[in-house]
């Protein structure tokens, strides 16, 4: 698993929503998934809307997921504002 700054949010794109969002639900799931990782433990919220001020780092890693299973998200640091949209 990717070794994480417990303080870094992180956000990240559920492919599963995407697809079950093709079966013309009609509430549509969120897709963006916003978080922390603390002690390998992922605790955070969903939206379909995120507006990131600040520097943010992108991350593929193959080799290491995130415990939610992620190998591909976006790392905010602290100093990050992030507005998510519900």
């Amino acid at each position: 698993m990717s070794n994480i700054d417990p303080e870094t949010t992180v956000i990240h794109i559920s492919s599963n929503h995407i697809r079950m969002n093709f079966n013309k639900r009609e509430d549509l799931l969120p897709v963006f998934h916003i978080g922390k990782i603390k002690d390998k433990v992922w605790t955070g919220t969903e939206a379909h809307e995120i507006e990131i001020t600040g520097t943010v780092r992108l991350v593929y890693d193959r080799d290491n997921p995130l415990p939610i299973g992620a190998r591909v998200w976006l790392e905010a640091g602290p100093d990050c504002e992030i507005k998510v949209s519900k």
